[in-house]
């Protein structure tokens, strides 16, 4: 009887997941890359350069362990 919540859960979860895997294609298609960013003030284009110097990838988030002491 609980068997009966697996294909309920299979077809939530997966129209769940769509947006994550399309999104970036979308972004791709729209903007030309696939993150959206807007960088119109200065803080956000610090943030970018931020990014920039300790990773070098913009579209990657960063922690604290990625600061080097």
């Amino acid at each position: 009887m609980w068997l009966n919540i697996f294909p309920p859960l299979l077809i939530i979860g997966t129209l769940l997941s769509i947006p994550a895997y399309v999104s970036p294609y979308i972004n791709l298609y729209s903007v030309g890359k696939k993150h959206r960013r807007i960088y119109n003030t200065d803080m956000e284009k610090l943030g970018l350069a931020r990014d920039l110097t300790l990773n070098q990838e913009e579209w990657k988030l960063n922690g604290l362990e990625v600061i080097s002491d």
